[in-house]
């Protein structure tokens, strides 16, 4: 048996928020012969920059097979690009012969003895996992010019007075998510 192993990585100004990514595992000849079985779920979700292993392939025989990985890129979140890149991973399973110290029987034991993802359109490998990296980038909003105003109230109305406003970020925000442009500070005189 054997777990493949995907990856999301992101790439950004600064952390967004965790969203689900989706992986799917195929392998093209499959056969009442062939060797494998492909596992009922074929597919792995992960949140945000995380790594997880699909559920395991059994092996019947010894043998070469690959298969391909690629990402779901029809759950779209906005201001994600997606990896549109296919991994394949090879899996070369042995057929080892193993003997028993008390009384020698001997016994063949089908065993994975290398593993290896590469990506052909970037000429990346791995021993290890596929990694899918995805890019997060908003578009800026428009601009806002948030308005003040002070109104004194009473008889007779104070003459020369000096009120000043400040603009400052609420400590929950997004970091990164918004900035003062400008003057954070208004000084009105009436």
């Amino acid at each position: 048996e054997y777990s493949p192993k995907a990856a999301k990585e992101i790439t950004s100004a600064f952390e967004p928020e965790k969203k689900a990514f989706t992986f799917h595992m195929s392998w093209n000849e499959q056969g009442t012969n062939s060797g494998v079985t492909m596992p009922e779920n074929t597919s792995l979700t992960v949140n945000g920059e995380e790594s997880g292993s699909f559920d395991a392939i059994t092996f019947t025989r010894a043998g070469t097979y690959t298969f391909d990985i690629s990402e779901d890129s029809t759950d779209v979140h906005p201001g994600y690009s997606y990896d549109t890149g296919h991994w394949t991973l090879t899996v070369t399973v042995d057929d080892q012969i193993t003997e028993d110290e008390e009384t020698g029987e001997r016994a063949g034991q089908l065993t994975v003895t290398d593993v290896q993802y590469s990506r052909a359109d970037t000429g990346e490998t791995s021993d290890e996992q596929a990694v899918f990296t995805n890019t997060y980038a908003v578009t800026q909003t428009d601009s806002i010019t948030p308005k003040a105003e002070k109104v004194i109230e009473g008889d007779p109305r104070p003459d020369n007075k000096t009120f000043v406003f400040q603009l400052t970020p609420d400590a929950d925000n997004t970091p990164g998510g918004a900035s003062l442009e400008g003057k954070d500070t208004v000084v009105k005189t009436t």
